[in-house]
């Protein structure tokens, strides 16, 4: 897992006006780190 990614996610949900510290959002920029690296881990395959 990149973090830097998550580092990323992070700042969007502060700029959302989120808490990334509040229990319910503690893993999400984990999580969608993690997310968008297996949505896009396709994109360096040659076919």
């Amino acid at each position: 897992m990149n973090p830097a990614l998550s580092q990323h996610y992070r700042e969007i949900l502060v700029g959302l006006g989120e808490d990334p510290q509040r229990e319910g959002l503690l893993d999400t920029p984990k999580r969608a780190a993690k997310a968008m690296q297996y949505l896009c881990h396709g994109y360096g395959q040659t076919l």
